[in-house]
């Protein structure tokens, strides 16, 4: 299918019967990263372990012209414990309200993906845009995100999209294999 690269992403909120897309997004977005000595960890992931995820947490759910074509996964890390329950201000967040009265915080994002057929057309953006809206409706305005160090394109896309490097941490045994990034809101 061609995407028309002016129409903007429909975006929702996931829920746990999500499940099993997420895992078919995931395995196809990620399948690059099969080639690389240490694939994406996403890549093995089972729909029990992703539903119990968005049932802890929450997803996104990005389309184009009906089509899924991008999800992305995320949590919110309070500055103090809310005196509000999280998943009902997320949801408020999703249909337009403001939380009133926020500890602050950081929306912490991962596993984003987009098709590769849909890649190309501002869906990452506007995902973005989408997370950068529920968080500042929480109260909340940084995103964060931590990325491989070993593909390419991930820092150059972040920080493209206004994402600012914070460090580094060793997995597999390489001191640079995960990259923290931040933007504030």
């Amino acid at each position: 299918m061609r995407y028309d690269p002016r129409v903007p992403a429909q975006l929702r909120l996931a829920n746990p019967d999500d499940a099993a897309l997420f895992v078919a997004l995931v395995r196809e977005g990620f399948a690059g990263t099969r080639g690389y000595p240490n694939p994406s960890s996403a890549l093995d992931e089972t729909e029990v372990q992703v539903r119990a995820a968005l049932e802890r947490d929450f997803g996104i759910v990005a389309r184009l012209h009906g089509d899924d074509v991008g999800s992305a996964r995320f949590r919110l890390e309070w500055a103090r414990p809310p005196s509000f329950d999280e998943h009902e201000a997320v949801r408020a967040a999703a249909a337009g309200h403001a939380v009133t009265d926020s500890p602050g915080g950081r929306l912490f994002f991962s596993r984003l993906t987009v098709l590769p057929r849909a890649r190309r057309r501002g869906v990452a953006h506007d995902m973005i845009r989408y997370l950068s809206i529920l968080s500042l409706r929480c109260g909340i305005d940084t995103l964060a995100i931590t990325v491989r160090s070993q593909q390419p394109d991930n820092r150059p896309l972040w920080q493209h999209l206004g994402f600012e490097i914070t460090g580094y941490s060793e997995r597999y045994g390489i001191d640079d294999m995960v990259t923290h990034m931040q933007r504030k809101l």
